[in-house]
């Protein structure tokens, strides 16, 4: 059995996600994390027990942001709220992207910004590691964030909709009845804490950044194939013509085609071999480094994105306060 990740909300890495999405690495949340939860919940009543409006807890969300929610109306209204947003159409996101979406969103509410209660953490947990995943539609928007496809998340932490478990479609309730473990009551803000958040998009877009990775390196080797048909000129891979660029990803590009072309016939003299080849083989290292370097910029902000509050209102526990705002906009 593979060695469980520990998350703690600011230390998760593209390689994380993919080990725990594509190949099924448990999950554990950091003990100091669970901690700050339980600080965090109690900071929520707190404030609202002082009477600060708080929005999507004791306050409406969207339109109804200035409407009172008591406390009696509280679990009826997390859960309208989950299947007034749940109007997303098919088809269903891949599992893998699911595991992701559910991994990064576990991850960003162990910043303590969210003051949800601290049992959903642990079932969210308990899903991936059990392997029960959603159905979660890819299509679908309200508003901002992932709200939409989020609210089937939460649909099913409350043990309704559909989820995918051991290769069969059941209802969320059976699959958590054949494990053993309970639904959540979503109350005070754990609604909002579930959907408000970009961790759908931000685990479709680690996929991609992997399979992209895959592509380019395959690209690379089909180049070497095709300037060994053509009998192409190597000069194009020279280290000093990429060290004198400047450019990093371009010079790591040609020092890869050097090596997958290491031994080839195509470093041995030859008179009838043209002068320099076509653009398209040519300029190779150039595009695929450019290529990498966007790729670079994308993972390094996502890398942030998964490891940061995207939550409105955030809470800031330091200074025991809660605060509208609008990093929900990736």
């Amino acid at each position: 059995m593979q060695n469980a990740l520990t998350i703690s909300g600011n230390n998760l890495t593209l390689d994380d996600i993919y080990q725990v999405s594509h190949k099924h690495r448990p999950v554990e949340i950091e003990e100091k994390s669970m901690e700050l939860l339980v600080n965090t919940r109690k900071l929520v009543f707190e404030l609202s027990d002082r009477g600060v409006p708080i929005y999507g807890c004791n306050r409406g969300v969207g339109w109804n942001k200035d409407k009172n929610v008591t406390s009696e109306m509280i679990i009826r209204f997390n859960s309208n709220m989950m299947h007034s947003h749940a109007v997303g159409v098919g088809p269903y996101a891949p599992q893998e992207d699911v595991r992701a979406a559910m991994l990064i969103r576990l991850n960003t509410v162990l910043l303590g910004c969210t003051g949800l209660s601290p049992e959903i953490a642990v079932l969210l947990k308990e899903m991936l590691n059990r392997e029960i995943h959603p159905l979660i539609p890819e299509r679908g928007s309200v508003g901002e964030a992932d709200i939409v496809n989020l609210s089937f998340l939460g649909l099913a932490l409350m043990g309704e909709g559909l989820v995918n478990y051991r290769g069969k479609e059941i209802k969320a309730k059976d699959a958590f009845k054949a494990e053993g473990i309970e639904p959540v009551t979503l109350r005070e803000k754990d609604g909002l804490a579930v959907i408000s958040s970009n961790a759908f998009s931000a685990g479709q877009a680690a996929s991609v950044l992997f399979e992209t990775e895959l592509l380019l390196k395959t690209a690379d080797i089909i180049a070497c194939m095709s300037l060994e048909g053509l009998s192409g000129n190597v000069s194009s891979l020279r280290e000093g013509v990429h060290n004198k660029r400047r450019y990093n990803r371009q010079t790591e590009t040609a020092a890869d085609m050097r090596k997958y072309l290491r031994g080839s016939y195509l470093y041995e003299p030859c008179s009838g071999r043209p002068l320099q080849d076509p653009l398209s083989y040519r300029c190779v290292p150039q595009v695929h480094g450019a290529v990498r370097t966007a790729m670079d910029y994308a993972a390094s902000n996502l890398t942030i994105q998964c490891n940061s509050s995207d939550d409105n209102p955030c809470l800031l526990y330091e200074e025991g306060d809660i605060a509208s705002n609008g990093n929900f906009d990736p």
